[in-house]
C-alpha cells in the first residue's frame, strides 16, 4: 500500500489546529530525546497489547513519532502485514527510520503528513492506532469520523488520553487554566465517559475502555518550575501565552501550590495515569443505541479511586 502526500505548506494548520510548523518543530527538537524514560515505551506496550494485531494485517499508526507503535504492530502483522507510519515531524520520522533500519523491517511504510494529507484507502486498515497525541486534535469529533472512514467494516482504531485524576504536569494544569476560561487538549478525554462518547459519536461500538498507572515517580519540590517550564512551552499549552503577564503570573502561582498540595514527606508523587480506549468499526451500517455501545470495563486495582 503506498500513501502520496498531499501539498504540505508552510501556513497549513496540522490536525490539532496548530500551525503545522511550529508542531513539527517542537518534536524534532524532541526527537533524539523522546524515547527516553519509561512512560511511551510501556504506553505504547499497553496499546499494542490490547490492538490485538494479527499476522496478516494493516495498521495505520497516526503520529508514529519515532515509531514505537508502528514498529511493534510490524512485528506482530508479520511479512504478510503492512504498516504505515505518519508524522508531521521529519525529526522524529528519521529516527522512526534508523530504528526500522536497524531491525530490517520491511512492512513499514513512512510518510510525513497526518490523515488531513495523505491520500488513504477508505476501508482500507484493520486497525489504526494513535498514542499520546489524539489530545492534540482540535476536532476529535471529526478526526475520529475520518478514521472511521479509514477502517475496515469490523477494524479497531486505539488512543490513549490523559485521565483526570492524574497528577502529571499537564493534567493538573488543565483546570486551572480553565479557571480563566481556557481548555488545554490535556482535559478533552478526561474521563472513560467522554472517551466512550467519543467512539460512539463518531459510529463506533466501545470495545475497551480501561484505565491505568503506566509511570510513577516521586518528584523533589525543587523541580517545579522546571515542570512548569516543561508545560509552558509545549504546544497543548500554546493558548496561555496568550494571556496578559500578570494573569500567566497568577496561573504559574496557582500551578505552584496545586503541585507543592501533592507532596507527601518524600516528595511530590508525579503519576501518569491514562485512558487505553478502542473502539469498533460496526460490521454492518447500522449503529445501536449509544448505551448499548458503551460497555466501559472496569479500571484496574493500580489505578484505584477512578470514578
Amino acid at each position: 500500500m503506498k500513501v502520496t502526500p498531499h501539498d504540505t505548506s508552510a501556513g497549513r494548520m496540522d490536525d490539532s489546529g496548530h500551525p503545522a510548523a511550529e508542531v513539527a518543530a517542537y518534536f524534532d527538537r524532541r526527537s533524539a530525546t523522546y524515547d527516553a524514560g519509561d512512560f511511551h515505551p510501556r504506553l505504547t506496550a499497553r496499546l499494542i497489547e490490547a490492538a490485538g494485531i494479527k499476522e496478516g494485517q494493516t495498521v495505520l499508526d497516526v503520529a508514529t513519532g519515532t515509531g514505537l507503535v508502528a514498529i511493534e504492530a510490524a512485528r506482530q502483522a508479520g511479512a504478510s502485514g503492512r504498516v504505515i507510519g505518519l508524522d508531521i515531524s521529519p525529526g522524529m520520522l528519521a529516527q522512526a527510520r534508523r530504528k526500522i533500519d536497524d531491525l530490517a523491517l520491511p512492512n513499514i511504510e513512512l510518510c510525513e503528513g497526518d490523515t488531513c494529507t495523505v491520500d488513504l484507502p477508505p476501508g482500507g486498515f484493520d486497525h489504526i492506532l494513535c498514542s499520546a497525541a489524539l489530545v492534540f486534535m482540535a476536532d476529535i469529533p471529526a478526526v475520529l469520523r475520518g478514521w472511521h472512514r479509514f477502517l475496515k467494516p469490523g477494524g479497531y482504531v486505539g488512543f490513549d488520553a490523559p485521565a483526570e485524576n492524574s497528577t502529571a504536569g499537564g493534567s493538573t494544569l488543565a483546570p486551572l487554566a480553565l479557571s480563566h476560561g481556557i481548555s488545554l487538549g490535556y482535559a478533552r478525554l478526561r474521563t472513560r465517559e467522554a472517551c466512550g462518547e467519543a467512539l460512539t459519536d463518531a459510529g463506533f461500538e466501545v470495545a475497551y475502555i480501561h484505565t491505568e498507572i503506566i509511570t510513577q515517580r516521586i518528584m523533589p519540590l525543587s523541580e517545579i518550575d522546571a515542570a512548569w517550564a516543561g508545560i509552558i512551552n509545549h504546544p497543548l499549552s500554546r493558548p496561555l501565552l496568550d494571556l496578559p503577564p500578570d494573569t500567566l503570573a497568577k496561573l504559574r502561582e496557582d500551578f505552584r501550590a496545586k503541585v507543592a498540595s501533592l507532596a507527601t514527606p518524600e516528595g511530590i508523587v508525579d503519576r501518569n495515569i491514562m485512558h487505553i480506549a478502542f473502539g469498533r468499526k460496526p460490521t454492518m451500517n447500522r449503529l445501536g443505541s449509544k448505551a448499548a455501545a458503551l460497555r466501559l470495563r472496569p479500571s484496574s486495582g493500580r489505578a484505584a479511586g477512578r470514578s
